[in-house]
């Protein structure tokens, strides 16, 4: 387990990072005047189409490869 950040996977932690920054951004939106007002439904879909990616294509297999004894 080396690839850790703050004791969760780079995973939970880039969709973590992803979210924040989405609210972020989409409160600077939602502060702006006019039809660019509605670009905060934009952010939130692509955030939540990141994050589906994320969790549904996983990088690595859920389970590990069977151990091999050396010989």
């Amino acid at each position: 387990m080396a690839n850790t950040v703050l004791g969760v996977g780079t995973g939970v932690f880039l969709i973590v990072l992803l979210w924040i920054l989405a609210l972020i951004f989409g409160i600077i939106l939602l502060r702006a005047s006019g039809p660019i007002k509605l670009g905060v439904i934009a952010v939130f879909l692509v955030a939540l189409i990141v994050t589906l990616a994320l969790v549904l294509f996983p990088r690595t297999s859920a389970t590990s490869p069977p151990f091999k004894e050396a010989q």
